[in-house]
């Protein structure tokens, strides 16, 4: 498996990106981590990974609501976390959040809530697949792998889009 790492900031998120160009270009996972700034390349991408980042570039923007899963690698997932992963994405809209337990029930669940927490934590597409999103019953922002500074920016960038 060929790699390709690509580091871009957008709407001040900084984000490094991997892609697996063969046998088939496909997007394998999105950090948000400002140490990531040195890991990857800046130049000319091919049109796969261009059309990725304009769409995400959209997403932050608030000019796209969903992010299209095309070219994304989801088959290396549990069925259990990409039936998470995919609910998330489809069932909870911008601006709005969904507890751990709530998205346990929607994805057909109801007793596997830390799962769907441990889902959330290995989600290799942050911002696409937005685990920003699911916060703690109590209504505390619940845990975020890069840090609850950028979670909390995530849902205010979402609300006043």
């Amino acid at each position: 498996m060929k790699a390709l790492k690509y580091f871009r900031n957008i709407a001040g998120v900084p984000l490094l990106f991997e892609w697996q160009t063969v046998p088939v270009f496909q997007l394998q996972s999105i950090r948000i981590n400002p140490d990531y700034a040195a890991a990857g390349q800046t130049g000319p991408l091919p049109p796969p990974a261009r059309l990725h980042l304009a769409l995400l570039t959209s997403l932050l923007y608030g000019e796209l609501t969903v992010m299209p899963l095309d070219g994304f690698a989801l088959e290396h997932l549990t069925p259990f976390r990409r039936q998470v992963l995919l609910t998330l994405h489809d069932r909870v809209p911008r601006g709005h959040t969904v507890s751990y337990a709530q998205l346990a029930m929607m994805a057909g669940s109801p007793r596997a809530v830390r799962a769907v927490g441990s889902a959330m934590h290995v989600n290799p597409f942050p911002i696409a697949i937005p685990c920003h999103r699911v916060i703690a019953a109590d209504g505390s922002l619940g845990g975020f792998g890069p840090g609850l500074l950028w979670k909390r920016w995530l849902l205010s960038l979402e609300k006043n889009a």
